[in-house]
């Protein structure tokens, strides 16, 4: 270190000593009247502001304490930068990035490119498509004379079918409640249409509009009616008792199985999950046909009268 006040120094020297001395004042000043900046997380002090914002940006000890991550800028080959711009800088020589911005660009050239041969292969196809149908076109009204026939026919004999119809009594649901199974229980909605038009409702019901799910049949009265809640209401009344006890005797066939299971100590060579998932199952399906017969007309119904109009 130099003394300031050394009458040894030479004039060389007391060059040196002028030019060092107001960088050594500012270190002095510094310490003198140091005004500390303190992280208010870990406790470091910093002299200067500026490297406290620098310290609460990146260290990586200070912002576990605050439960942050780094903030970081990651180019596609995998490099970190803590900034944007030098993230920037790296872009310009990384032959990664460079290589993978340029594909992007070729694929999208490529893709345009096969969408033109497309439209000029297929450009003379549509022409000659839109030409059939403006030809098709002027033949509507003889093909509508024609259909007017053939549909009033159609309306002919559906009404003498409906008229034929059988009453669907509540002793016709009765008779057939002994077929209904395990195996039509389990499949849920579609399932018990399957039943319904299997055997309580077979060739009691005709489909009028499979697009609006419209059906038809006669009442325990005779008459014709279209209300399909109201038949989904009768059928689910009319299986409940034998649905209940099914799905109960299975649920408990089930549960037997798992406490066998844990008993024996086999958990690890049985799928224990797919057991306890088809009990949830079957326990799901006894909840939604006992509020079918209960009235509600919710998702459960619609979708039984959706398959049913779809098997007739």
């Amino acid at each position: 270190m130099i003394p300031f006040d050394d009458p040894q120094i030479s004039t060389e020297g007391t060059h040196i000593a002028a030019t060092l001395w107001p960088k050594r004042l500012k270190v002095i000043v510094a310490h003198i009247n140091m005004v500390n900046y303190t992280c208010e997380y870990c406790g470091n002090t910093f002299a200067e502001r500026a490297n406290l914002l620098k310290h609460h940006k990146q260290a990586e000890y200070c912002l576990q304490i605050r439960g942050m991550e780094k903030t970081s800028y990651t180019c596609t080959c995998g490099k970190k930068y803590t900034r944007n711009d030098s993230l920037q800088r790296h872009y310009a020589q990384c032959q990664i990035y460079n290589d993978s911005t340029e594909s992007s660009s070729i694929k999208a050239d490529k893709q345009e490119e096969l969408l033109r041969l497309v439209i000029d292969k297929y450009g003379d196809m549509v022409k000659d498509l839109q030409k059939q149908i403006a030809e098709l076109s002027t033949r509507t009204v003889n093909t509508n004379d024609n259909n007017n026939t053939n549909g009033n026919n159609n309306n002919n004999n559906r009404n003498v079918v409906l008229q034929n119809l059988q009453p669907i009594t509540d002793e016709d649901l009765q008779e057939h409640i002994v077929n209904l199974t395990l195996d039509f229980i389990q499949q849920g909605a579609k399932g018990y249409a399957n039943f319904a038009e299997s055997y309580p409702l077979k060739n009691k019901i005709l489909c009028t509009d499979r697009a609006r799910k419209k059906l038809k049949y006669k009442n325990p009265a005779g008459e014709l009616t279209d209300d399909g809640r109201a038949l989904a209401l009768r059928f689910f009344q009319a299986i409940s008792e034998r649905n209940t006890e099914i799905l109960n005797r299975a649920y408990a066939d089930l549960h037997i199985k798992v406490q066998d299971i844990v008993a024996e100590n086999r958990a690890g060579d049985v799928d224990v999950i797919s057991i306890l998932m088809r009990a949830t199952k079957l326990q799901d399906i006894l909840i939604k046909s006992q509020n079918a017969a209960r009235g509600e007309d919710d998702e459960f119904v619609q979708e039984f009268l959706t398959h049913l109009t779809k098997m007739l």
